[in-house]
């Protein structure tokens, strides 16, 4: 890598300290090469999506989640492209964000030495250990703690049990023979449409402006599969599960191969998660088209929906094909 893990290390620190966040401040810097392999180093810190604090204020829960971006997640949001990429994180990441990072194509992961002693770890110790470490180890990636005053980096992982993980439900990303994006949309989600499995599709472009049609289904993180008897992948039911959702792994997958997915052209056949509204804000889009509005066994979902498009946030938008939902 062009960048020294030390000094990326620092970029995340110095991120950190921009952190508006009143308890957790957490940064995280990403270090890889763009489309034409020229080499990048991006920071950013947790934080609240601008839409959200203008029209919410900054401490509103959305759902049954935070209104915060983590870091890491807010880094790959804004890269040029996340594959092989290396993540730099201040403190240990929560398993949600491992889950996230694996599915990017993140190929290593650092974290600061000093965040392990910190009061987020503290809390967090066990569910770093218990899922983060082993969806990092399924995905292939490479795990170190760093210490920036000693100079030295001690691996957490570096016998990555797949070093490439095959996925079973790989996201479809497939060019576009039209320029007509928003009848583009409607093919992919009348292809899939009325399928078991919930989706999502969208419209994305590269740095050459080439559309690409793109539709997720959820996912057992990288490296894992579902229990055919239960459908659960995680050995139980408490805060985290170990599957990803369909709109979190467009986001990640559109980073992964260089792509920005267009506003307006995002379809999701169920109401997303309230921390995929979340992310969606993160990712800098407003606009999405719901194919079932009725999702009554999260009703955390349904309060951030409802929170959201109420205050203008997020912008519902017809999918029957008669108009587009470009603003």
């Amino acid at each position: 890598m062009p960048f020294s893990p030390f000094e990326a290390m620092r970029k995340a620190i110095e991120a950190a300290r921009e952190s508006a966040h009143p308890v957790n401040k957490i940064g995280a810097a990403l270090a890889g090469y763009d489309i034409d392999g020229q080499p990048y180093l991006i920071a950013r810190a947790n934080h609240t999506p601008a839409p959200i604090s203008a029209a919410l204020g900054p401490s509103v829960r959305i759902g049954d989640t935070s209104n915060t971006v983590h870091a890491e997640t807010a880094a790959i949001l804004a890269a040029p492209i996340t594959s092989g990429a290396s993540l730099y994180v201040t403190d240990p990441l929560c398993p949600n964000c491992a889950m996230l990072a694996a599915e990017s194509g993140v190929a290593s992961v650092f974290i600061d030495s000093e965040g392990f002693q910190g009061e987020w770890a503290s809390r967090r110790r066990e569910d770093f250990n218990r899922l983060s470490l082993p969806v990092f180890r399924q995905a292939g990636i490479a795990v170190y703690s760093i210490d920036g005053r000693e100079g030295t980096l001690t691996p957490l992982i570096e016998d990555a049990l797949r070093p490439h993980a095959v996925e079973h439900f790989p996201v479809l990303i497939e060019p576009l023979r039209t320029r007509r994006d928003y009848e583009a949309l409607n093919v992919l989600v009348a292809r899939h449409r009325g399928k078991d499995s919930p989706f999502a599709a969208a419209i994305a472009h590269d740095a050459s402006d080439e559309r690409f049609g793109m539709v997720a289904t959820a996912q057992p993180s990288m490296g894992y599969v579902f229990n055919s008897a239960t459908g659960a992948v995680t050995p139980d039911r408490r805060k985290y599960s170990l599957t990803l959702n369909p709109l979190d792994r467009l986001l990640m997958n559109a980073g992964r191969y260089g792509l920005r997915i267009r506003d307006g052209l995002i379809y999701t056949s169920h109401i997303p998660t309230a921390r995929e509204q979340v992310h969606i804000l993160g990712a800098g889009l407003q606009i999405v088209a719901i194919g079932n509005a009725l999702h009554p066994a999260d009703t955390g979902r349904m309060a951030a929906w409802g929170l959201l498009t109420s205050a203008g946030v997020l912008q519902p938008c017809a999918a029957d094909g008669q108009a587009p939902c470009l603003r």
